[in-house]
């Protein structure tokens, strides 16, 4: 399932959304932070990260550690994409408060973020924390479908939706 943390505005957001009926196109757009290497698209995958997980864990050290390094570049990369399991395993609220708290340096530094749910997320508890991320209306019921437009390619996402197993 895709979730997009842009830098757009709302009222960017809904145009960019409105004009496409079934794909959400996002262009890449200069960071009020700083400049954009459009060419740097950041890929991370199974993030897993657990609330339990202890603070010297290298499970949520590697994700701040790569998040520092994202925040701390004298340009901004084009986006971030944080790929599946962002929960540790069955997609507890707690784990997604976690992740919140790791990821939100990329927010607060104007870092694109898009996000994908797995099959050790749950959709639900996700937007539970995460509220303002739940689209008002998916464009097809039974699938979440995501374009996300770089300038030298794009990327695609689509699963069908899921709940707690």
């Amino acid at each position: 399932m895709p979730i997009h943390l842009t830098t757009l505005t709302r009222r960017s957001f809904l145009q960019a959304a409105g004009a496409s009926v079934l794909l959400y196109g996002h262009n890449v757009q200069a960071s009020a932070a700083g400049e954009v290497d459009a060419d740097l698209v950041y890929l991370l995958n199974d993030t897993h990260i657990g609330e339990k997980h202890p603070e010297d864990s290298p499970v949520p050290n590697h994700l701040r550690q790569v998040v520092t390094e994202l925040v701390n570049r004298t340009t901004k990369p084009a986006c971030v994409l944080i790929n599946g399991d962002l929960a540790l395993k069955d997609g507890q609220p707690g784990d997604y408060r976690h992740f919140a708290k790791l990821i939100a340096p990329l927010q607060k530094a104007g870092v694109d973020t898009h996000l994908t749910l797995g099959n050790h997320d749950h959709r639900d508890a996700f937007y539970e924390i995460l509220k303002e991320q739940r689209p008002d209306k998916p464009p097809v019921e039974s699938r979440h479908i995501a374009v996300i437009e770089t300038q030298h390619a794009n990327f695609s996402y689509s699963t069908r939706c899921k709940r707690r197993w």
